[in-house]
């Protein structure tokens, strides 16, 4: 009975070792295709960040505010635009300038137009004085010096125009070739020359002013309304530009998330299988783990006596009026068998039946057997 034990023992310990250990190994892999497809889920998640299936909402409805933003943009630049075209109809019909008078002399402030008028006063002084005359002379000198200032201006003008087309060309030439090139430097040089007589001109602020700038405030003030309505066109645009961009950003995102959202539930999906066998493993380890300790403490082996072993007496075997009975039978068995057989192969025809069983004529008539009697 102790070996049966220490062997039934052993071998319950060494199952469950065995058991444990196949467990272990199945949930260290386990462990590992769950650590695995974390990964995968963080590096889903960080690389569609924008498009998972639970910010779906979101991006509906951002998609929405940007749409009605643009469309709110589109009416603020047709109303800018709509006032643009009135204001510059409006500027066209104005003069850009007014004849401004100097309070002295009561010729105008403008040179081109005190030019002018001084000629037509000239013409009638020469006509009522001479030549020679100091007034004459003086008015004559005045108007030579505002003929050299009127050319100078034009001449400054032509020369800043050509200056500027020829910086247009150099531009345009250096994003082809190298500045060493010949067309490079020629052009180089000619910018350099027209910069030196350009510096070399007179300059004179009332022409540049009476050229340049304005002076009717009308004129002035629609201009001023014209620049601005240009300026929120510019800004207005350069926001439509923008909520469109994003715009088109989350149409995309929209666009994709079908896909992303499978591409997502399936690895969800995997994930939940393993983490599933994962747990389920870990519970059998845990099971597996305490058979063990109980088969090595022996805590799991509980055998009780029921009741004590007694010595027969008599013995078991052999049975003999079992034995004796089995035998007889037997016997009778064999003899009934023995008589059928010899039974069914004896052929004598002893009766009228059996010539109807041997040739299967019915029997009409039998004849009885006469025996012969000796008379004495």
């Amino acid at each position: 009975t102790s070996l049966f034990l220490e062997h039934n023992l052993k071998m319950r310990e060494e199952i469950a070792q065995s058991t444990a250990q196949f467990l272990e190994r199945q949930a260290k892999k386990f462990k590992e295709d769950v650590a695995r497809l974390e990964e995968r889920l963080a590096a889903f998640k960080q690389q569609h960040i924008t498009e998972l299936p639970e910010l779906m909402k979101v991006n509906f409805e951002t998609e929405r505010q940007l749409r009605h933003e643009i469309e709110a943009i589109d009416d603020q630049i047709k109303a800018v635009r709509e006032r643009k075209i009135y204001l510059e109809g409006q500027l066209a019909t104005i003069s850009p300038n007014v004849p401004l008078t100097d309070r002295q002399t009561g010729l105008p402030t403008d040179p081109v137009q005190r030019l002018k008028a001084l000629k037509i006063q000239a013409m009638s002084l020469e006509a009522s004085l001479s030549s020679k005359h100091p007034d004459v002379v003086k008015l004559n000198k005045e108007i030579e010096i505002l003929e050299g200032q009127v050319k100078a201006s034009k001449d400054r003008k032509v020369l800043q125009e050509m200056l500027e087309l020829k910086r247009s060309e150099l531009k345009q030439l250096l994003s082809k070739v190298t500045k060493k090139h010949p067309d490079v430097v020629r052009l180089e040089e000619e910018i350099k020359s027209l910069e030196e007589k350009l510096a070399k001109l007179p300059k004179d602020e009332r022409m540049e002013l009476a050229e340049d700038e304005p002076t009717n405030p009308a004129y002035i003030n629609l201009k001023t309304q014209i620049k601005s309505a240009e300026l929120e066109l510019e800004g207005l645009r350069k926001k439509r530009q923008e909520f469109e961009k994003k715009w088109q950003e989350y149409v995309k995102r929209l666009e994709k998330m079908p896909e992303v959202e499978r591409q997502y539930n399936d690895l969800m999906r995997d994930y939940e299988i393993a983490t599933g066998k994962y747990r389920e493993i870990m519970a059998k380890l845990t099971e597996a783990k305490q058979g063990e300790l109980l088969e090595k403490t022996q805590a799991g082996e509980r055998f009780t006596v029921i009741d004590s072993p007694q010595i027969p007496e008599r013995p078991v075997k052999p049975n003999r009026p079992v034995i004796a009975l089995i035998g007889f039978i037997l016997g009778l068995g064999v003899g009934v068998g023995m008589a059928a057989i010899v039974e069914s192969m004896d052929t004598t025809i002893r009766v009228p039946k059996d010539i109807k069983k041997v040739t299967g004529i019915p029997v009409l008539a039998t004849i009885a057997n006469v025996k012969n009697v000796k008379r004495g």
